[in-house]
């Protein structure tokens, strides 16, 4: 199937047709690898309800239509003027199974959807999403919030090193990164995270680190920051600047299966961890301190080993609760 309303040969009428699905609020294109878009010819599709658009296998689909506008003093075709516009208005958009080696994320389309607030990109063979901002166009207005990648096995940057902020992440809250073993690292050390709230990492293993200093200076916002099961992990946060980090809105923090992780920050950094009241340390063997400086957590009385467990650990302070931890497995 290419479309899905078939074009008339002969058009007995002049006006592009209008097509409206006032109702619709889902979209899914799932395994229709030779679909090209809902109508071949000019027209107008109108969903003002939709809200989801999910595109699954379908690499082939033209996120765009183009239509041709003709000036009223000219009636020939040298002199129209081909305008863009994006297929779907949605706010929550995923790409699902690009799955060639060349597959190229489609990175224009987000430059036109104004609307977009959440973005999932899986099972896709992306080696690059966002561009660097000297690369994008003044019209991007694009401002997502949550962003969800999971199974991009080629993916190895998010944001290239030594590229500003992409717009389209400027305001992010959200971010879940799941299955990239390609990803050298989150993001660049030019990058700041102001406004996210909510991290998860999982099943990242070519990290060996998350953020560099500048970057975990920037997180003023961050609430919650979930690790697991990241195999070359050996530092959250790296760097050589002895500065102090405040980790000013941070209440949990979780760190899980992390057979090579060290210590939090191995720089001489004194952190603060002002709100902190919930963290999970399980099952990371080499972790015998938690940061190579005195850490501030005022309010933390205890540290945990599983979500659910009731045994629970606390010295006076984060780097002797660990120490001791530590000690008590090798008893």
């Amino acid at each position: 199937m290419k479309e899905i309303v078939a074009e008339e040969n002969e058009s007995s009428v002049n006006a592009a047709p209008i097509f409206e699905f006032n109702q619709l609020t889902t979209l899914l294109l799932w395994y229709l690898e030779e679909f090209n878009g809902f109508y071949a010819g000019n027209h107008t599709l109108l969903c003002p309800s939709l809200r989801k658009v999910d595109v699954y296998k379908s690499t082939k689909l033209n996120l765009f239509r183009t239509h041709s506008t003709r000036s009223s003093n000219f009636q020939d075709d040298k002199h129209s003027v081909l305008k863009q516009q994006p297929l779907f208005i949605a706010e929550e958009i995923g790409f699902n199974c690009y799955d060639t080696d060349d597959a190229s994320f489609p990175y224009w389309f987000l430059e036109n959807v104004h609307t977009l607030e959440s973005l999932d990109v899986e099972e896709s063979r992306f080696k690059k999403i966002f561009q660097d901002k000297g690369e994008i166009s003044e019209k991007t207005h694009t401002q997502i919030k949550a962003l969800n990648l999971s199974e991009l096995p080629k993916l190895q940057h998010i944001c290239e090193e030594g590229s500003q902020i992409d717009p389209v992440l400027e305001f992010l809250e959200y971010l879940d990164v799941e299955n990239c073993s390609s990803l050298i690292n989150l993001m660049p050390s030019s990058v700041t995270l102001n406004h996210l709230k909510y991290l998860k990492v999982t099943k990242c293993n070519g990290l060996k680190y998350l953020f560099t200093t500048p970057t975990a200076r920037s997180l003023d916002k961050l609430i919650m920051l979930k690790i697991e099961d990241c195999s070359s992990l050996e530092e959250v946060v790296n760097g050589v600047e002895n500065v102090d980090i405040a980790f000013i809105s941070l209440q949990i923090l979780i760190l899980e299966c992390l057979p090579s992780l060290i210590k939090f920050c191995s720089s001489e950094c004194f952190m603060k961890f002002p709100l902190l009241e919930k963290v999970i340390v399980r099952e990371c063997p080499r972790m015998k301190i938690f940061s190579a400086r005195d850490t501030s957590t005022p309010i933390l009385q205890k540290v945990k080993i599983a979500e659910n467990d009731s045994e629970w650990h606390w010295k006076g302070n984060l780097n002797d609760t660990i120490y001791n931890m530590f000690e008590d497995k090798v008893q």
